[in-house]
């Protein structure tokens, strides 16, 4: 059994500072589970190196991110992916969870994109939460709300299906479960999308 451990412990405690360990070098110290995969990181530059070799006709390319307020990380996030895209790459589909409230007359459109397909909470809702689509403006794609699920505070969802010259469905979406109880526990979430 873990024991607890308060908000002033970790904002105190050096063992809590993950951010020490990383400047540190102290990999030894932390451990991976054997059940989850390695993953890489990329700086901007290694991703473009990495990608740039491949075209956006061989693979799907999708990003998926907490942007944490559309409105107010807008500029951030445009810089953001201008620092990832490249030449011969662009992103196909991005999602975004977390983009909170977008009101009426904002419109968020991207070069390349179609205009921002989203879901939000209610306009008596407290304005967090939220997901959104970004698809290049090249796909061609209808929303899928029979799949997309929007429990607030639960379980928020958003898919698509991309229509392709096969006729092969192709079917991409964002969740997001919120974090904030009682509404937000992992077994509501589980029971509801299951």
């Amino acid at each position: 059994m873990l024991d607890k451990i308060t908000l002033d412990q970790v904002a105190i405690d050096d063992n809590y500072n993950f951010f020490k360990h990383y400047i540190e070098g102290d990999d030894d110290s932390i451990t991976t589970p054997s059940n989850l995969t390695q993953s890489s990181y990329f700086s901007a530059d290694s991703f473009k190196t990495e990608i740039g070799n491949k075209s956006n006709e061989e693979s799907l390319g999708c990003l998926a991110l907490n942007c944490q307020s559309i409105g107010g990380h807008w500029t951030a996030l445009q810089h953001f992916l201008s620092e990832l895209e490249g030449d011969n790459f662009r992103f196909d589909i991005i999602g975004l969870s977390e983009i909170f409230r977008v009101p009426n007359n904002v419109f968020y459109n991207r070069d390349g994109y179609h205009s921002l397909e989203y879901k939000t909470r209610a306009e008596d809702d407290d304005g967090r939460g939220g997901v959104g689509l970004f698809i290049n403006s090249d796909l061609v794609y209808t929303v899928r709300t029979d799949l997309s699920l929007f429990i607030p505070h639960v379980c928020e969802t958003l898919f698509i299906e991309l229509c392709t010259i096969s006729a092969k469905k192709i079917i991409v979406g964002i969740i997001y479960r919120p974090n904030t109880q009682p509404l937000a526990s992992l077994d509501i979430f589980t029971e509801t999308i299951a």
